[in-house]
């Protein structure tokens, strides 16, 4: 069962036929119907636990928001209900101790220190002890007054008892004794104790009436707590009473959007709670710095015009008091009492003379306004109708925090609709189920689609069908984790094409972290998609051009290149043909080379490009790297240090790839360092590798590329 007493915390039990907890009592969950608990423990004023508040459902479900709402006010004012009833059971158990303690006094009398006086035949005091004198505050003289010592004899109703007709006088004239008889003793100096009278006939041997005997037993204490026991019965029957109001209060507002009919609710309720006459609940406005009359009662339109605006101060009634001390104000008379003094003539027009003024306050704090019941007589609140006031003032302050949450709610969610329907772009949410709950008026403008076929799981019959398993799974995936996704698919138009879309979604939370579903956009990709096409095919078609161009370029250079061998081998060629014939080759070399690397762009650009690896001498690599790099680096009068470990060094790499890059390197730093500059290129052991860097004295590469 949804026992928590160990725990002292909330216990939660959502389907008792799966819940290990209620194995035990499971069979009788079943016999009553019940499928779902909670419980909550209900402390004392201590903190002690006291018991539980438990609730049950019929059906599988766990508790809401209202519902432990609610619970957070019952089981304290159940707590306070537990306590009172100790509280009674004591005073019960201390009144029963008196009685008891009376009994004893009765077989005891003569033991105890009890008053005790006799009489004779004709009502003449022969005889009194000490307790006696005590009680009655004077020394009444023997044989000459009568029938009791008391200065002043009344029943319990006040009413005066003559001497003659007392319980001594009663019990001479009709010969037996009365039962026992409460009355109050009145002293000289005029206070009063409540007595126990026990009078008893003397008799002689013969059994002739010969005077009386009266045991007196002072029972103030007890009629005090007597009364004590009837004053709590009654606050506590009062105290059930505005539970029960306050219960009825708290199921009406359940659920309420309206603020004024809330309001109105709760004043009604704190002036029957508190017994009071008229009442008032005012609002405080920052931007005028005033309280203003919303809810009130008893109240006339005169009157409301005349408090329109109170400003808070101490001299501005209870409600401007209480406001501007941010506590409780209690004023008993609003005629005399200075926190009237600018509104004095207010409680004679509206035919009040005491207030009770309470602040509302939210729970984080924040100072809402007053709530006030007014008396028509002097009085001051009791206790409870404090507590009570302060628990309708928190129901005040939750309807305007509830009423206001949900109308800057309402205010948010008309601008996103309003701009969601304004873009251009097709905006989604869901829930946390992961239910569409809203789309943008552009997607069914897209999709042609209806409004209720765009919500739930229908919008997925405008995704492509060889793409909604794909679509589907990345939605489930992202709402079971929680986390944004991105996602590119094609979805039908309302003229039956299908477009590309770009959908992008963000996880949504509350303030408190709860996931509540999703948010996301999607915008028509197709253009950008035929556009990332047409780059992919132009610049396809450019390797295959750069390919086609350096082997069509190719072709010529050959015979050239052998042409200009053919003439260096004939010789007798003078100094200019020489000259002439050295640039000409020096020309068809470079040419050579341009070609060489526009074959190997577009191998690059098109992954062909091929490697021959071997084993090659790292040493013998870099300086044919060098011998290649030697005319630019010599043209530019640059000082190159080559350092090459003694041991030789064999890699496995293409040699002619390697040499390439060392010299590509090698001519960076000669074009790139100013003349005259240095330049290192070394060559390291480093464990199972080979660390080949270069270095310069020029401008050097920044360190973010």
């Amino acid at each position: 069962m949804t026992r928590n007493t160990t725990v002292q915390k909330t216990v939660v039990i959502s389907d008792i036929e799966i819940d290990p907890r209620w194995a035990r009592f499971r069979g009788l969950a079943r016999e009553h119907g019940l499928r779902a608990a909670w419980s909550m423990p209900i402390f004392s004023s201590q903190g002690k636990v006291l018991g539980i508040f438990a609730v049950y459902y019929r059906e599988v479900r766990s508790p809401s928001a209202s519902d432990r709402e609610l619970v957070g006010v019952l089981a304290p004012t159940a707590a306070l209900i537990i306590e009172r009833r100790h509280e009674v059971r004591e005073r019960l158990a201390a009144v029963q101790a008196v009685r008891e303690s009376e009994q004893r006094y009765r077989q005891l009398v003569h033991s105890l220190p009890a008053a005790v006086f006799t009489c004779d035949a004709e009502g003449y005091l022969t005889l009194y002890n000490d307790a006696a004198r005590t009680l009655w505050g004077r020394s009444p003289v023997l044989q000459k007054e009568r029938w009791c010592g008391a200065a002043r004899l009344l029943a319990l109703d006040e009413t005066p008892i003559a001497p003659a007709e007392g319980p001594m006088a009663m019990m001479l004239r009709e010969g037996h004794a009365p039962p026992a008889t409460e009355a109050i003793v009145e002293r000289p100096d005029g206070s009063r104790r409540y007595v126990l009278m026990h009078p008893q006939p003397i008799r002689d041997s013969a059994g002739s009436l010969t005077g009386a005997l009266n045991i007196v037993v002072d029972i103030t204490e007890r009629k005090r707590v007597e009364y004590e026991l009837f004053a709590i019965k009654d606050d506590l029957f009062k105290e059930v009473q505005s539970l029960t109001r306050l219960h009825a209060l708290a199921m009406q507002l359940v659920g309420t959007l309206e603020l004024r009919p809330a309001l109105q609710a709760v004043l009604d309720a704190s002036i029957e709670i508190q017994d009071a006459d008229l009442g008032l609940l005012s609002l405080y406005s920052e931007e005028a710095g005033v309280l203003r009359p919303a809810i009130s009662r008893g109240f006339s339109q005169a009157v409301l015009s005349l408090i329109a605006e109170m400003r808070p101060g101490h001299g501005n009634g209870a409600c401007g008091s209480a406001f501007a001390a941010r506590t409780r104000t209690v004023i008993a008379d609003a005629e005399s009492d200075e926190r009237f003094a600018s509104c004095r003539d207010i409680p004679g027009l509206c035919g009040f003379r005491a207030v009770h003024s309470t602040p509302i306050f939210t729970r984080a704090g924040e100072l809402l306004g007053v709530l006030s019941v007014h008396y028509r007589d002097r009085r001051v609140p009791t206790r409870r109708e404090m507590q009570f006031a302060d628990l309708c003032a928190r129901h005040a302050a939750d309807v305007i925090e509830t009423v206001r949450s949900q109308q800057v709610l309402r205010e948010s969610e008309q601008r996103f609709r309003l701009m969601a329907d304004s873009a251009s772009m097709m905006v989604w949410v869901t829930d946390a189920d992961g239910r569409c709950s809203f789309r943008s008026r552009s997607w069914h403008v897209f999709t042609g689609q209806r409004l209720e076929q765009g919500l739930s799981s229908g919008w997925i019959d405008a995704v492509h069908p060889e793409q909604r398993s794909r679509v589907r799974e990345v939605y489930a995936t992202a709402h079971l984790q929680q986390e944004p996704f991105l996602l590119e698919y094609r979805v039908r138009q309302r003229d039956g094409q299908y477009r590309w879309a770009l959908d992008t979604a963000a996880p949504r939370f509350t303030e408190q972290g709860r996931y509540v579903g999703h948010i996301g956009s999607l915008i028509d990709i197709t253009e950008r998609r035929n556009a990332e096409d047409a780059l992919k095919e132009a610049d396809r078609r450019k390797d295959e051009f750069l390919a086609t161009l350096a082997h069509e370029l190719r072709n010529p250079l050959a015979p050239l290149r052998s042409g200009l061998q053919l003439l260096r081998m004939a010789g007798g060629a003078d100094a200019t043909t020489q000259r002439i014939h050295g640039m000409m080759e020096r020309q068809v070399n470079h040419l050579v080379r341009l070609v060489d690397d526009l074959l190997e762009i577009s191998r690059i650009t098109r992954g062909k490009i091929d490697l021959r690896t071997e084993e090659v001498d790292v040493a013998a690599v870099v300086r044919n790297a060098v011998e290649t790099s030697r005319p630019l680096v010599e043209a530019a009068e640059h000082l190159l240090e080559v350092s090459l470990p003694s041991e030789p060094l064999h890699v496995r790499a293409d040699p002619v790839r390697l040499s390439q890059v060392i010299a590509n390197l090698v001519n960076n730093a000669a074009k790139y360092t100013p003349k005259k500059g240095r330049i290192w290129l070394g060559v390291q052991a480093q464990d199972a590798e080979v660390r080949i860097a270069v270095r310069d004295n020029g401008v050097g590469i920044p360190a973010d590329m």
